[in-house]
This record gives C-alpha cells, sequence and structure tokens, in this order.
C-alpha cells in the first residue's frame, strides 16, 4: 500500500476462504484489522476498511473495534434464518447504538 495509499479510498479484507458460505471469521483478521487501521490513521488521506466474510451478530462488534468502517452483511447477519430481514436489520441497529456504525 506504500505505493499506491493516496489513491485508495478503501481496502477490503476477506474475513474467509471466499466460496464457502457459513465459514467462521479468521481468528487473525482482527489484528490484520487493526494493522491496517494504525496504517492508515497516520495517512494524510486515510482510507476505509471493509470486512467481508464471517460477520457475525456476535463478532461485529469486536470487528468494529478493531477499526472496520464497513462490515458486509450476509447468510449470518442480514440474510440468517433465524429471522426475518426487518428484524436482523432491526437486531444490528441496536448494535449500532453499542459501537457499531
Amino acid at each position: 500500500l506504500d505505493y499506491v495509499n493516496e489513491w485508495v479510498d478503501y481496502i477490503l479484507l476477506m474475513g474467509i476462504n471466499p466460496g464457502v458460505l457459513g465459514q467462521k471469521l479468521k481468528p487473525f483478521m482482527i489484528d490484520k484489522i487493526a494493522k491496517y487501521r494504525a496504517y492508515s490513521d497516520n495517512l494524510k488521506k486515510p482510507f476505509k476498511i471493509i470486512i467481508d466474510g464471517g460477520v457475525n451478530f456476535q463478532n461485529a462488534g469486536l470487528l468494529h473495534s478493531a477499526g472496520a468502517d464497513i462490515l458486509v452483511g450476509g447468510s449470518q447477519t442480514i440474510f440468517h434464518a433465524s429471522s426475518s430481514v426487518s428484524e436482523n436489520l432491526r437486531t444490528l441497529l441496536k448494535m449500532e447504538r453499542g459501537g457499531i456504525t
């Protein structure tokens, strides 16, 4: 990123191996997000960090606290089978008050 950071607005980090639904977030991703957050915060033009894959209701706050700006919701959040899409969105909005934006 050192060579292109002035042109970067977002970086996308994959929290799982792409292609298979329902995988758990790779444990090292929290540290990786935190490292990219620290790197970004020291730039003249910081970038946003997006995390896709492995995001669920239990780890969303941790991902945000580590420095993720955007969490991509999927089968473990917005489209979780235990509730309707609208109910799952309400759950995420409640979490927003706890620090998720």
